[in-house]
């Protein structure tokens, strides 16, 4: 079998479709047969219409796939993620259960899910040393490597951002702030080298570069409360490049981070006003209830909420 015809299967029978209901003059049923039991590799306008056929692009699929070592591991990974957006430890538990003994989780990004998944329910359960070895293993880096070691990698992988992000506020957590915060400082000034190379890199990746520099201010409001001009200032910048972006998810977090900080300055009506901004933005993405939580948190880090109550 290969990756490919893997996908095609799946994808195939995922939505109901016959071999003979995939096939057509430029790609007969026996095609697809040497197709899904890997003997035979298709060309790439084969590849192209069967990813019209089956509605899905198949490209980025085999892309997706590879990464994840296999067609199994992959669909397992992708209940993973599902676990872990939800922010169900339940139901990432349940998930670390029924990957056992199934899949390929002993290298790449497989591993550094099941890791990341060991930490966060460690975590959770106010286990911070557990969460902290848990984030070590997936990232594979030793402590006293920290944060030099980073600097040899140039991290494109949202897991391993994610669990550097996780380290830093984790040691925060076992009474090492000053070790967490340079952390912190540490990949700030790495994405802000990266962004100021744009123009070497697409859309996505530059999006992707500024959800990471907001995932780490974030985190620095969180634990450097002696910051504040200095933060306020980094934040604005960040709310700018997610805008020149185009990818504005982390818009609301950056704005009640800028909120908070302003009520910590005694600016109450800009405060109000930038956290009525974040509502309407964070109203669209994440819906009012998830919203007015995520503001208590954030604004409560660093101020008092009831302000914007009155």
């Amino acid at each position: 079998m290969s990756i490919i015809g893997d996908l095609v299967k799946y994808y195939r029978e995922e939505r109901g479709m016959s071999q003979a209901d995939l096939s057509e003059k430029d790609c007969s049923r026996e095609s697809i047969v040497k197709i899904e039991t890997g003997k035979n590799v298709p060309k790439i306008e084969t590849i192209a219409l069967l990813s019209e056929k089956l509605n899905v692009n198949l490209f980025g699929a085999i892309s997706a796939v590879y990464a994840h070592n296999d067609l199994r591991t992959h669909l397992l990974c992708r209940e993973g993620d599902e676990a872990l957006n939800s922010e169900d430890m339940d139901k990432l538990e349940k998930w670390l259960i029924e990957i056992e003994g199934k899949g390929d989780f002993s290298k790449g990004e497989p591993k550094q899910l099941v890791f990341y998944a060991k930490a966060l329910i460690e975590f959770n359960k106010g286990n911070y040393e557990g969460a902290k070895e848990n984030l070590l293993k997936g990232i594979q880096i030793r402590h006293q490597e920290f944060p030099e070691k980073l600097d040899e990698n140039a991290r494109f992988n949202n897991k391993e951002y994610a669990m550097i992000m996780a380290y830093a506020v984790t040691l925060e957590r076992c009474n090492e702030k000053k070790a967490g915060a340079d952390i912190l400082r540490f990949e700030k000034n790495h994405i802000e080298k990266l962004l100021s190379m744009k123009d070497f890199f697409d859309d996505t990746t530059k999006g992707f570069l500024c959800n990471m520099m907001s995932s780490c201010l974030y985190n620095r409001y969180c634990i450097e409360p002696e910051l504040s001009i200095e933060l306020y200032n980094e934040i604005d910048a960040a709310i700018d490049n997610q805008k020149e972006s185009k990818r504005v998810f982390n818009l609301p977090d950056l704005l009640f981070c800028k909120a908070g900080l302003l009520a910590n300055m005694g600016e109450l009506k800009d405060a109000k006003d930038t956290y009525n901004t974040a509502l309407v933005f964070g109203n669209f993405y994440y819906g009012t209830e998830k919203t007015e939580e995520l503001a208590q948190n954030i604004i409560n880090a660093r101020a008092d909420y009831a302000v914007f109550g009155e």
